[in-house]
């Protein structure tokens, strides 16, 4: 719709000039019709021509430049639009691989030796530190989120509330842990698992989402 309307508009502009080299043409020749000088009236009717044809040069050069423009900004705001969204796409990436090692769970001695308590602790810790840590960045990727359509930053908010409660239950497997409680660390491990699934689904809906707006933006 856009270009039909700068088309319309620069064939307004051509027909413009050559409307009004016609009425100078007219002027011109009424003028030269009784110069016997058959020279002045070629030479005045050449400049007329040139005259004509610079300024349909330029119309075009402002055009092209018009477009080349549009086109510059065009790409770079898909470009933008690209990095964005594959900002987000890493993000929930990075969350997908954020799952409670298999090592960590399958240590039933967990209530006998100190050894065994101190692996599982530090490996829980260290879990919920890097999903604290991606979780920092939710701010500024669901600000980006907000900037598409709904149902991305609705699925984006839907993955930080799940990060979070999954932190939670981390936090409580580690009490149980601390307090070399194995009945209650089997039953948080559980639930941990349980929720991890859900988490997962969140992070695919997310990534699912950016990578649609991905293709609508490359369709542009």
């Amino acid at each position: 719709m856009r270009k039909a309307i700068d088309k319309a508009k620069r064939n307004w502009k051509i027909l413009l000039v050559v409307a009004s080299f016609a009425v100078v043409a007219i002027v011109f020749f009424n003028i030269l019709w009784g110069d016997p000088n058959l020279t002045n009236a070629i030479v005045a009717f050449g400049t007329l021509t040139l005259a004509l044809v610079t300024a349909l040069h330029i119309i075009n050069s402002n055009e092209q430049e018009k477009r080349r423009r549009e086109d510059e900004l065009l790409r770079q705001r898909r470009q933008r639009d690209k990095d964005e969204l594959n900002k987000i796409i890493d993000w929930a990436i990075d969350i997908s691989k954020c799952e409670l090692p298999v090592e960590v769970v399958a240590v039933v001695g967990i209530q006998n030796t100190v050894q065994e308590r101190r692996f599982v602790n530090a490996s829980l810790v260290a879990l919920a530190s890097k999903l604290r840590s991606i979780l920092g960045e939710s701010l500024y990727t669901s600000k980006i989120a907000s900037m598409y359509e709904v149902n991305l930053g609705t699925a984006v908010d839907k993955v930080v509330t799940d990060v979070r409660a999954h932190i939670d239950i981390l936090d409580k497997c580690k009490s149980a842990v601390d307090n070399n409680n194995f009945a209650e660390f089997s039953i948080a491990t559980n639930e941990l698992h349980e929720h991890w699934r859900e988490l997962l689904q969140s992070v695919d809906n997310t990534i699912a989402e950016a990578c649609n707006i991905k293709i609508e933006v490359l369709s542009i």
